[in-house]
């Protein structure tokens, strides 16, 4: 692949929570940012600290439920949305959970791209399938041609890893069942982090260094922010600052998650040492055995570790 390429919009994603068709009647303004992750993965953590950059203010609650979803389908009709967010006047903050093959492409547009273990997404996915409110589940079973699979009936968690990481619910797709794969995420971002305005972000190393991490996307989406800020945004934007702080901040978790945003809120790294046995992890190899050595370490260990995702 040539540095002249751009990504393209090839595949339609439609399933029980997205919906990638909606995202043509968005009119893109040049300042527009798009926070980009697959499930689990440090959305609604970034959410937090793109309103904190922007608005550089702490008390952003009605500010934070304007960060666009065009793609979730459950959020209303398109048209309404769109109306919204065309009234929007000051900097706008999409979030997605497409992969770049089926986001539309704008070389004006920020892309801020965040990946995690895909070890460690599974099991805060697995909190956040036992969490789903009743309320929720209709939702999605509204929103498909089959009802959205029950926790309790995807069998034990040795189970749940094994459909996980063999089965996709596209066609295009190997791994991420109920839901779209983590790995096919990155792989579509991937080829294209050279590019100026995309940004790849790993959560690891939001947990080791966030200060770090959050002035790397300030400068990326050239946000000053004064100097004498940067302690109380950093603290706003931790997890327990969050977890404490969620239900305010987004009181629709409050509906659709058993125990609100605290109960949303799962940061515990490391957890599948002491849960996948030999048999999952094998799983697990011959999977990411198919990606690109320098991806795969990158997912797994962080730009801290390995260093930022260069093209070579």
């Amino acid at each position: 692949m040539s540095n002249t390429d751009f990504p393209k919009l090839t595949r339609v994603y439609k399933n029980a929570h997205l919906d990638s068709r909606r995202w043509v009647q968005v009119k893109f303004r040049d300042d527009d940012n798009i926070i980009c992750t697959s499930l689990k993965s440090g959305t609604t953590w970034m959410q937090r600290i793109m309103s904190l950059l922007t608005h550089q203010d702490l008390k952003v609650d009605d500010k934070v439920m304007k960060m666009m979803w065009p793609d979730a389908d459950f959020m209303g009709p398109m048209d309404e949305l769109v109306e919204t967010m065309e009234k929007v006047d000051f900097r706008r903050t999409f979030k997605t959970h497409l992969p770049l093959d089926g986001l539309p492409y704008d070389k004006n547009v920020k892309y801020i791209q965040v990946t995690r273990d895909v070890r460690d997404a599974f099991f805060s996915l697995q909190n956040h399938l036992e969490i789903m409110s009743d309320d929720l589940l209709a939702i999605l079973d509204a929103n498909d041609d089959k009802p959205f699979p029950r926790f309790k009936d995807l069998g034990d968690v040795h189970q749940r890893w094994h459909d996980w990481i063999t089965t996709g619910i596209f066609d295009w797709e190997e791994d991420g069942y109920p839901f779209n794969s983590m790995i096919n995420y990155v792989e579509t971002f991937w080829p294209y982090r050279h590019l100026p305005n995309i940004l790849m972000v790993h959560f690891t190393d939001m947990l080791d260094d966030l200060d770090g991490q959050m002035r790397r996307v300030a400068k990326f989406c050239e946000i000053d922010v004064p100097e004498e800020k940067w302690p109380e945004f950093v603290e706003a934007a931790t997890f327990g600052s969050m977890k404490k702080d969620l239900s305010s901040l987004e009181p629709g978790f409050n509906k659709i998650f058993k125990g609100g945003g605290a109960a949303f809120m799962d940061s515990v790294d490391g957890k599948w040492k002491d849960i996948l046995n030999e048999k999952d992890l094998a799983l697990y190899e011959t999977r990411m055995s198919k990606l690109d050595p320098d991806m795969r370490a990158w997912i797994e260990k962080g730009s801290l570790k390995v260093g930022y995702p260069e093209t070579k």
